[in-house]
């Protein structure tokens, strides 16, 4: 799971930021992304922070961002899939390892006993 989900959160962040060096001119009418922004606003200032310009697109990399890497779903479960091996053996053994010098296999966690 954990590499399932740095296959979605590293693409999201990475979309975002080339769309934002980019500045692609999107297809969305202006009107809808000035409702948006004048709606994410009172939600922006209720939490205390600065709000938006008017045409600000930011919401739309945002979205453009999520659409792209969940449209990307496919490929995102295949890399997975090719990652596993490498990822456990580099990643998931060595917390295993450290993990099993800290708590003994004969330790009593939380009520569980091992048999």
């Amino acid at each position: 799971m954990v590499l399932h989900e740095v296959t979605a959160i590293a693409p999201l962040i990475g979309v975002y930021y080339a769309l934002d060096y980019v500045q692609p001119k999107v297809p969305f009418p202006q009107s809808v992304l000035e409702e948006g922004n004048r709606r994410i606003n009172k939600l922006r200032q209720y939490v205390g922070w600065e709000q938006l310009a008017a045409d600000s697109p930011v919401l739309l990399h945002l979205a453009t961002s999520y659409a792209v890497v969940k449209a990307a779903a496919p490929l995102r479960v295949a890399a997975c899939l090719a990652m596993t091996p490498w990822f456990a053996r580099w990643c998931v053994v060595p917390v295993a390892r450290v993990a099993g010098s800290i708590w003994p296999k004969s330790a009593n966690l939380r009520g569980w006993k091992r048999k």
